[in-house]
Formats: C-alpha cells, structure tokens, sequence
C-alpha cells in the first residue's frame, strides 16, 4: 500500500479547499453535516494508518467543525455528541501512536 496515493492527492488539491467546497454543497440542516462528519470519521478509523499525521489531523479538524456546526444548530444532538467522543478517541490515539513512534508520518 506504500506507492498508492489517497483520494484528494490525485487531484493535487490540498485537503483544506476541498473540504471546503464539499461544505458549500452540504444542505444546511444539522443531520447532513453529522452525516458527513460521521463518514469522515469512519475514513479515518479505517484507514487512518496509512495516512501521514498531517492528513490524520486534517481530517479530524474537519469533522470536528462539522459536529460544532450541527450542534449550533441543534444544540445537544446526540449522534452529533457521539461522533465529537469519537472524535476525541481517534485525536488520543493518533497522538499515542506519535508519540510512541518518536516520528510523524
């Protein structure tokens, strides 16, 4: 899995931009942005391990300011509040594992 190279790398575009015109699209309801969230998340409990730290982080900054904006919306969302712990979970492990290896990926 070395020599693949992960979505969005492709295209060239860094992370930031595309995440936010990928934002532009979302409807503006709540659900939508934990959806989203929610499957950034998952991209990141999967494969997370191959990504660098830089994209690791990136990654889960984007999700974490799609859960803040559902929770401006409505306030106290429970799968919203369920994706912000997991969140946090990935955000100690990933430091764990830096810090445990000496070395940033």
């Amino acid at each position: 899995m070395r020599g693949r190279r992960l979505p969005l790398s492709d295209s060239g575009e860094p992370i930031d931009a595309a995440a936010r015109t990928a934002r532009t699209a979302i409807p503006q309801g709540a659900d939508a942005r934990v959806e989203l969230a929610g499957a950034r998340v998952a991209y990141v409990n999967d494969f997370g391990r191959l990504l660098p730290a830089s994209g690791l982080k990136a990654l889960l900054a984007e999700a974490a300011t799609l859960v803040d904006e559902a929770l401006t919306l409505k306030p106290g969302d429970a799968a919203a509040l369920r994706v912000r712990t997991r969140i946090e979970q990935l955000r100690k492990a990933s430091e764990r594992a830096v810090g445990t290896s000496g070395e940033e990926s």
